[in-house]
Formats: C-alpha cells, sequence, structure tokens
C-alpha cells in the first residue's frame, strides 16, 4: 500500500497517524495499543535484524560505485563528521550561555505517566554481527573490490541493491504505517507528549528553536539559499522526520533518510553510503540537547556556567563519545554521562535528571539527528564533489 504512494502523499499519512494517536488514542483500550505496539517492536526487531546487511550492502556497493574515489570519501567522511559535531555543540554553548545565564529552572522533572504501555509479547531475532563491524565491513570490502575487480564488483553491488531494494519497499515500507503507529500509541499513552509540553517548557523550546534553526539554516545555505530548492529539500526528508519523532531510532529511520537524501544530492550513492555511516555518530540533535540541558541543569543547582576553555574541551570529549552512540532510544545520553561527570562536574542526581530529560524529549532530538544527518549528506557530496572534482554519476 504505502509503497504505491507518491513522496508527497507519504508525509500526510504518517503525520495522520500521529495526529490520530494524540487526539483518539485514550479512547482505544490498552490490550489494543499493546497489540499495536507488539507489531511494531516486531517490526522494529526484523529491520534491526537486516540493518547490518542492509548496511553492509549500501556501502559495499556505493564504494564499488565510487570505484577509485572510494579510499578518498573514507579519508572525507570522519574529519567531517567531527567537524559538524563540533560546530553544532559550540553554537548550543553561545545560544545557552546567552539564554540560560539568568533563568531559574526547575531542579526536578514531575513525570505524568501513571502507567507504562507495555507490549504483549516480546520477539528477539539474535544479532549475527554489529553494525559497527557491518560498516566496517562494507567500507573495506568495497573499497579492496573496487580495485582489484572492478567489473566483477558493479556486479556484485547490483545484486546487492536489488537485494536490499526488496527488503526496503516490498517489505519493510508497506508496513511503515503499523510501525508508526504502534510507537504514536505509545508516547500517547505514556503521557510523554503531555510532558513534553509541561515541564521545562523553556529548555525546550530552546533546544527545539536552536537546533532546527540551525538545520534549517544548513539546508538554506547547502542551497545556495534558493527557495523553491530550499523548502523542496526539507519536503524530502518529512518522512524520515515523523519517523524519527516516533521510534525514537536513527537506525529504524534509515531507509526514509536514505531516500529523502538521495533526492537533495547529485551523487545519489554518496548518499547511500553518508547515511548508513552516520546514523550513530552524526547526531546534531544530541549536539544541541545535552549541552543545553546541560548547562541548564547546572544553573538549576546553582552551578556556575562553564568557562569557554572548559566547555572547549568538554566539546572534544563529547565529539569522541559520539562514535560510541548506539542507535536507540536513550543511547545518545548514556555514553556521556562519563563526560559530563568529568569535565562539567555532574553529580549523580544531576546526570539522573539530564538521563530523565534526555529520554523525554528523545522524540524531537531524534528527529533533529534525522534531519541533521541530511544536511549531512548534503554537506559531504558538495565537499567531496568539489574536493574530489567528482562529475555527477548516473543513477
Amino acid at each position: 500500500m504505502l509503497a504505491k504512494l507518491s513522496s508527497f502523499k507519504i508525509p500526510i499519512l504518517l503525520s495522520l497517524i500521529l495526529f490520530f494517536s494524540l487526539m483518539f488514542g485514550h479512547i482505544i483500550p490498552v490490550e489494543i495499543k499493546s497489540f499495536i505496539y507488539s507489531l511494531s517492536l516486531l517490526i522494529k526487531e526484523t529491520l534491526i535484524f537486516f540493518l547490518p546487511f542492509l548496511i553492509f550492502a549500501f556501502l559495499f556497493s556505493s564504494m564499488c560505485q565510487l570505484q577509485k574515489g572510494a579510499l578518498k570519501f573514507a579519508l572525507f567522511l570522519i574529519p567531517l563528521i567531527c567537524i559538524s559535531n563540533f560546530t553544532s555543540a559550540m553554537v548550543a554553548y553561545g545560544i545557552g550561555n546567552v539564554a540560560l545565564g539568568n533563568n531559574q529552572l526547575l531542579s526536578t522533572v514531575a513525570h505524568t505517566s501513571e502507567t507504562s504501555l507495555e507490549p504483549i509479547w516480546v520477539f528477539i531475532l539474535p544479532k549475527l554481527i554489529s553494525n559497527d563491524y557491518a560498516l566496517s565491513f562494507g567500507l573495506v570490502f568495497g573499497i579492496v573490490y573496487a580495485f582489484l575487480v572492478p567489473n566483477k564488483s558493479q556486479k556484485i553491488s547490483g545484486k546487492l541493491l536489488n537485494i536490499t531494494s526488496f527488503i526496503l519497499k516490498r517489505l519493510f515500507i508497506p508496513v511503515m504505517p503499523i510501525f508508526i503507529l504502534g510507537f504514536s500509541l505509545k508516547l500517547q499513552h505514556e503521557q510523554i507528549l503531555a510532558t513534553i509540553c509541561k515541564d521545562y517548557l523553556f529548555v525546550f523550546l530552546l533546544i527545539a528553536s536552536a537546533s532546527y534553526g540551525y538545520i534549517i539554516f544548513l539546508y538554506g545555505f547547502f542551497n545556495s539559499f534558493k527557495r523553491n530548492a530550499w523548502f523542496t529539500s526539507l519536503q524530502n526528508m518529512i518522512p524520515a522526520l515523523v519517523s524519527g519523532f516516533s521510534t525514537m531510532s536513527s537506525a529504524a529511520s534509515m531507509p526514509f533518510t536514505i531516500m529523502g537524501s538521495e533526492k537533495n544530492v547529485t551523487h545519489p550513492e554518496i548518499a547511500r553510503a553518508v547515511i548508513p555511516a552516520t546514523a550513530n555518530n552524526h547526531l546534531i540533535g544530541d549536539c544541541f540537547a545535552i549541552p543545553i540541558f546541560a548547562l541548564a541543569i547546572l544553573v538549576s543547582f546553582n552551578s556556575s556556567l562553564p568557562t569557554f576553555t572548559d566547555y572547549f574541551i568538554f566539546t572534544f570529549y563529547f565529539v569522541l563519545a559520539k562514535f560510541a552512540v548506539a542507535g536507540v532510544p536513550g543511547g545518545g545520553v548514556l555514553v556521556m554521562l562519563p563526560v559530563l561527570e568529568q569535565h562539567l562536574g555532574f553529580s549523580p542526581m544531576m546526570l539522573s535528571l539530564i538521563t530523565t530529560l534526555y529520554i523525554i524529549f528523545d522524540p524531537l532530538i531524534t528527529s533533529a539527528n534525522v534531519m541533521g544527518n541530511g544536511a549531512f549528506a548534503m554537506f559531504f557530496s558538495k565537499v567531496y564533489g568539489t574536493a574530489c572534482k567528482e562529475k555527477p554519476l548516473a543513477k
């Protein structure tokens, strides 16, 4: 069903699913919501099971298509990820330092959820290989095959792309409405959206406006601020945004991120390589949310804000820790707790508070991460194409 819809109708359908959950989720029996949520978890578990293969296939095929440019691609990618994350975190510090310096914030968060929506069953598939290994193998084997057997690598990559296209377009995309609906009903049932509107409202608005303002600016900048191209590139990413908001998983939203990014860049094969490689470590939403939450908590506990030098050191370790982030709800903050403790002086209570706030606002943070990855694909495509003087490749 969904696979046959135009790209314009997909975001409308997904938005209607979210609206339905918010407006009518309270009248749906808990048993039905639990059943739908169980189906969503089953779909997500299946996707996560196939994800290493998809990552390997996308990267292997992209490296084979780039052929002799594959090594340059890999060498460009990691530094640019670090630069983008570092810049985002420094912008967040500037905004947070100005906005929060004289504000008194709540020191505790009142959780409004009375019950948690639990699935009827939990189906867990074995993890045969980690995404990191799949990423490494895809890059290495793609580069090796591109250099040693270019003709054979093209045939193999073509077969892999056919298989991944079948998995995504014929198996995953058609069940996307159920996938989104289950997570949407969980958010509604646990009153997380209501909590977002009530607790730490000023901080939430600050993070939302700062991160999305920055991301929208990036889309405009990479389109030379041409209005039609700017708007179209944002519109292409709406399905990925909705998926990220609902599932709170950049990895689960990756198919939509890839499809949207392919439309926004000159080299679609670069987008197919960049998105899997950045889904878990290029996180603009995290780079705004965690620092601003940290600054807010320091103010609420009557602690002084970090100096520029202290924050610069914190950001250095913050960026490095991003490469250890798991693409799951709440994963972005867990690996940062030691960094916050060591470099910003967070106490156990502060660590508990920032973890709670992060998880509450995870839908918005993940959606910003997903949109940021789409912007990074445009950024990388332009830098890589200019530096390597690549001509556009055929789709």
